[in-house]
């Protein structure tokens, strides 16, 4: 897979099965694979530790990306551009489901020589899956959708007019990279309000009307919005989130409490997920379009949007 004289970024990803895949697998820039392509010498061995190596040759799955260079020895603007577009597919992969990837690890070396040498090895962000949620499978499928959205995301980022869409963007990945559910909640409903733009002053309103279009209504999820939102006031605050729910008893506060973070969590990632596939979608949430949208009828919202999810379906599993 590499080639002499290129420079190359692999990501080894934890907290993914790839046995799913038929591996490995040429996509656009990238080869997936579920091991290494190179070795990894004794001298990073001795400063990483055996222990450290070890996490890393476990993973699950690896990307890698490459490209010719005339200085393949040196770490430059290339490198730095071949690192940029790894990690743009690495951190797509938490909107096409609930992983736990929390001890990943990002090679940047080149080929030459008849010898790979590794120049850099750096640490990705983490991110937690929610515990009670089962992990979902990293297929082809998912693969392919996290491929679609790193594109996206480069888009957004190189887009002034997706500058509030990108920070909803980022405050999802920052509620997935804290472990607490009261943090996660607090930038779960932060990432949606970037999306539906309450009214100062209508801001609990409209944060249930306007979530309702990426829902089905039925059963109602009015209440299960309220509660969200209700909660995340509470921690905004600093108050004890038990405070957002003074009719129910003590012992059944806490498992309340989490069954709204993993909704929440379910609905912000289903309804970026959606955004970030659909080019045509996305245009409704640019700087200069989000107010065209949310002025629309509702009827005209859900049509434009398509078919919700059902908040309430989450349950206790």
């Amino acid at each position: 897979m590499l080639k002499e004289n290129q420079k190359f970024v692999c990501i080894a990803i934890d907290g993914i099965d790839g046995s799913a895949i038929t591996l490995p697998l040429k996509m656009d820039l990238f080869w997936v694979m579920n091991e290494p392509s190179f070795v990894i010498k004794d001298i990073w061995k001795e400063w990483l530790g055996s222990l450290r190596i070890e996490e890393i040759l476990n993973c699950g799955v690896f990307i890698l990306i490459a490209q010719d260079s005339t200085n393949p020895g040196i770490l430059d603007d290339e490198s730095a551009e071949l690192l940029d577009n790894a990690l743009m597919f690495y951190t797509a992969i938490p909107f096409t489901g609930n992983y736990h990837m929390s001890n990943s690890c990002a090679i940047t070396g080149e080929n030459a020589a008849n010898s790979t040498v590794i120049r850099q090895i750096s640490n990705p962000n983490k991110y937690f899956s929610n515990e009670n949620v089962s992990s979902s499978v990293f297929g082809k499928t998912k693969l392919m959708e996290a491929l679609s959205i790193s594109k996206a995301l480069k888009a957004i980022n190189e887009n002034s007019e997706c500058s509030r869409l990108l920070r909803g963007v980022n405050a999802f990945l920052k509620g997935l990279s804290e472990v607490q559910p009261a943090y996660r909640i607090h930038q779960f409903v932060r990432a949606l309000e970037a999306l539906l733009k309450p009214p100062i002053g209508q801001t609990r309103n409209k944060f249930i009307h306007r979530c309702k279009t990426f829902l089905k209504c039925s059963p109602d999820p009015s209440n299960t919005l309220g509660e969200v939102y209700d909660l995340r006031s509470k921690i905004e605050h600093m108050h004890d989130w038990s405070e957002a729910f003074p009719d129910i008893s003590i012992k059944n506060i806490e498992q309340r409490a989490m069954l709204r973070t993993r909704q929440i969590e379910h609905l912000t990632r289903n309804t970026y997920r959606r955004i970030l596939t659909d080019s045509i979608l996305r245009e409704n949430f640019q700087n200069s379009n989000i107010d065209n949208f949310w002025s629309q009828s509702d009827s005209k919202k859900m049509e434009c949007w398509g078919d919700g999810i059902e908040i309430n379906a989450i349950m206790d599993s």
